[in-house]
């Protein structure tokens, strides 16, 4: 029963929380959120050990973060109201990464059939960023105005966000796919060949430069890791998408492709970026050290950088990034590569909104645990041209539950496959 209940918590933080669904139903929010707070403080495994679902270098990453944060504040470099969201976003990381954690692991071993549960819910997930997108083009939703933009213009018609403004929900729907390709080690690549044209879809409406140039980066690695069977088959089933999508609205298509193209060749959003970036570097340079506080580039702009690092610089100077990077680094790593590359350091270049994106740090918490999972020794390698069947063939005890000698995600070798007594194929003892 506590399972269900945990299960149920988490699918709802992700669906609520991590779509940007809260921002039309905030009261149904508060629900899973709560009760995963509840299932934590009432769980017993983790209270006699709660470092081992959050590890010592989240939580002392946490502590720096918001221990800095609440000496600019003290300062007067930081408005409370500021400190909330990102207090909250990155409390509600912590918190699907705990609860994550707690399901996935248990003193028995690991069940599989959670991971496809959780495929599921994060399919569901993309599925609502694309009814989100959809809905407010055709007007049901109220328009997300994002930074730049006339509060009373709907400017997101052109670039529609959903639930939330549209370089969120684009970031939100690279690391969905990451989530499901990670997953699909264990629970075969449908659910990843399902959500790869959904995932393509949001990013392109949103038109957001930093994840279209990480999305192509992604398929073109995950395409060339994979053998040549399900490279055809992935393109072909893409290019099936686009040419549906040309047939039945041709007129959507074309506009959205010309879109997509001035933004890279220089639309008045490029030329308001490079003109704040460099005034942004005017002033770190006139208060370098300490910086002149969250709130000026707004002040005097009306706009921030959409650079989390630049926006660092200008708010906290340097001290701020000698503080803040270990801060980072902490409570993000360690991680692949892929994450690192096509999830986290896009919404870190290309945005302001890393550290306070409530729904985005929902998102990268569960990755987070997934991906420190499936790299771990007791999985295969991601992306690896061995099949689904054939794995699942070799592997049919893991695949029933693995036993990590509790230690966890952190246990260096597979110590003990139990198959099931009368089970076939299953490893010897």
């Amino acid at each position: 029963m506590r399972q269900k209940l945990e299960l149920l918590s988490l699918s709802g933080i992700l669906l609520f929380v991590g779509t940007g669904l809260y921002n039309q139903l905030p009261s149904v929010a508060y629900i899973p959120v709560l009760c995963a707070c509840a299932l934590l403080l009432f769980d017993k495994r983790f209270l006699r050990n709660p470092l081992q679902y959050i590890e010592p270098n989240i939580l002392n990453g946490f502590v720096l973060f918001n221990t800095f944060l609440l000496i600019q504040i003290a300062f007067g470099q930081l408005e409370l109201h500021e400190y909330f969201f990102q207090f909250f976003a990155l409390s509600l990381m912590v918190l699907t990464y705990a609860l994550a954690k707690l399901i996935l692991y248990r003193k028995q071993g690991v069940e599989f059939g959670l991971f496809k549960y959780l495929g599921i819910v994060v399919l569901l997930g993309l599925l609502l960023l694309l009814a989100g997108q959809i809905a407010q083009i055709m007007g049901y939703l109220k328009q997300v105005n994002y930074e730049g933009a006339e509060s009373e213009v709907l400017v997101t018609l052109a670039r529609p966000g959903g639930f939330l403004n549209p370089n969120a929900t684009a970031a939100i729907a690279i690391v969905f796919l990451l989530t499901l390709d990670r997953l699909s080690n264990v629970i075969g690549k449908r659910l990843f060949m399902i959500a790869l044209p959904l995932a393509i879809t949001v990013v392109l409406l949103t038109q957001s430069r930093g994840s279209l140039i990480a999305l192509l980066g992604y398929l073109l690695i995950i395409l060339s890791k994979r053998s040549l069977r399900h490279t055809v088959s992935t393109l072909l089933m893409v290019s099936v998408f686009v040419y549906f999508m040309l047939i039945a609205y041709p007129d959507m298509v074309i506009s959205l492709i010309d879109n997509v193209m001035q933004r890279f060749e220089g639309d008045a959003s490029s030329y308001e970026r490079q003109y704040v970036l460099h005034y942004s570097f005017d002033i770190f340079a006139n208060s370098p050290l300490f910086g002149n506080g969250s709130t000026y580039l707004v002040s005097k702009l009306g706009v921030s950088s959409h650079n989390q690092l630049v926006e660092i610089l200008v708010s906290y100077g340097l001290v701020g990034l000698l503080v803040l990077t270990p801060a980072f680094l902490l409570l993000y790593f360690p991680i692949s590569a892929l994450m690192f590359a096509f999830c986290v350091l896009p919404m870190f270049l290309f945005s302001h909104n890393f550290f306070d994106s409530v729904s985005y740090q929902v998102a990268l918490g569960l990755l987070l645990v997934i991906d420190r999972m499936i790299s771990s020794a007791a999985f295969p390698a991601p992306m690896t041209n061995v099949s689904h069947r054939k794995l699942k063939s070799n592997l049919s005890p893991a695949f029933r539950r693995v036993d990590l000698g509790g230690e966890g995600f952190a246990s260096p070798s597979l110590r003990t496959l139990k198959p099931r007594p009368s089970g076939r194929g299953g490893a010897k003892e």
